[in-house]
């Protein structure tokens, strides 16, 4: 068979409509090659997901990490021009 059909109903009605002799062997044989291609196509997209979410996660703690490090720069600064304050008693 030469074409490429969306679904497991759309496989079989292509093969079994056009007078196909082929017996059940092959027609499994197929569905099997066709499941295990949509397998890697998932695993990869699983792959890629699992990636990008490692991705996000070391962004958003480099990001908390510098918005807490500027947050205790920015106390400390705050600190040392308190204490260069004259104190008028």
């Amino acid at each position: 068979m030469s074409t490429t059909n969306t679904n497991f109903i759309d496989f079989l009605h292509d093969h079994y409509s056009n007078g196909s002799t082929d017996d059940i062997s092959q027609t499994l044989a197929r569905l099997q090659q066709r499941l295990e291609q949509q397998r890697k196509l998932v695993l990869n997209e699983i792959a890629t997901v699992k990636k990008e979410e490692e991705e996000m996660k070391a962004f958003v703690q480099t990001n908390q990490q510098q918005s807490f490090d500027n947050s205790c720069k920015k106390d400390s600064l705050d600190i040392e021009e308190l204490n260069k304050l004259p104190l008028d008693l």
